[in-house]
């Protein structure tokens, strides 16, 4: 048996799902909300973005008729608790 084989640590097992969830709200927080930066940033077109936001990818926050609805266009925190 080789050392590389008898020193293998385990890696947690990746859901792309959570990954790709976890990268769309990071590009949105990156971009303060703004869905064309955010698709740049993620290589992806614009209207791929808002489908997957469409299809529950992401959740966003209701509406915050306080701020003018920015609420509405940012997602929760990527480091949220």
């Amino acid at each position: 048996m080789s050392d590389l084989s008898r020193n293998r640590v385990p890696l947690p097992t990746l859901d792309l799902a959570e990954l790709e969830r976890l990268a769309i709200l990071r590009a949105l927080e990156m971009t303060g909300g703004n869905r064309v930066r955010a698709a740049r940033l993620l290589g992806i077109h614009v209207r791929t973005l808002h489908r997957k936001l469409r299809a529950g990818v992401v959740v966003e926050p209701e509406a915050d008729r306080t701020n003018g609805g920015l609420a509405s266009r940012m997602p929760t925190s990527v480091f949220a608790a």
